[in-house]
C-alpha cells in the first residue's frame, strides 16, 4: 500500500494547504483508473480495495477527504466574497455581507473539522 503524503494540518492543528499552493491537486486518469495526484505526481487520494472487507474504498487521509467534502461550500463562499468585493469597489452597497461572512466562516469550519 502506498503512503499518502498530504497531511494538511500543521503542528498548530490549523488547516495548512501551503504544500498544495506550490504543488496543486489534479485529477489524473488512465483508462478507467482515476485518482487525485499533486502536479508532481504525489498521491493524494486513490481508489483501493479495503484489506479488511474487500469493499471499494478511498486511500486518503481524513483531512484530505474532509477538505474535499467542504469544497463546494468553499467555492461558493469564495464566489460570494469576490462578488461582494467587486460590488464594494464599484461603490455599490452590500445588504447581506453578514450572511456572506457567516457562510464563509461555516465553509472554513467544515474544511477544518476533524473527523
Amino acid at each position: 500500500m502506498r503512503t499518502l503524503i498530504l497531511r494538511p494540518f500543521g503542528g498548530s492543528g490549523q488547516l495548512d494547504v501551503s504544500l498544495l499552493l506550490n504543488d496543486p491537486i489534479m485529477v489524473a486518469t488512465s483508462c478507467s483508473y482515476r485518482r487525485f495526484l499533486t502536479r508532481s505526481g504525489k498521491p493524494v487520494c486513490e481508489p483501493c480495495t479495503h484489506p479488511a472487507d474487500n469493499h471499494p474504498d478511498l486511500m486518503a487521509t481524513d483531512e484530505v477527504l474532509q477538505l474535499m467534502a467542504a469544497s463546494p461550500e468553499l467555492y461558493e463562499s469564495t464566489r460570494m466574497l469576490m462578488d461582494a468585493v467587486n460590488a464594494l469597489s464599484s461603490g455599490k452597497p452590500i445588504r447581506n455581507l453578514d450572511e456572506i461572512m457567516l457562510f464563509a466562516k461555516a465553509a472554513t469550519e467544515k474544511a477544518e473539522a476533524k473527523v
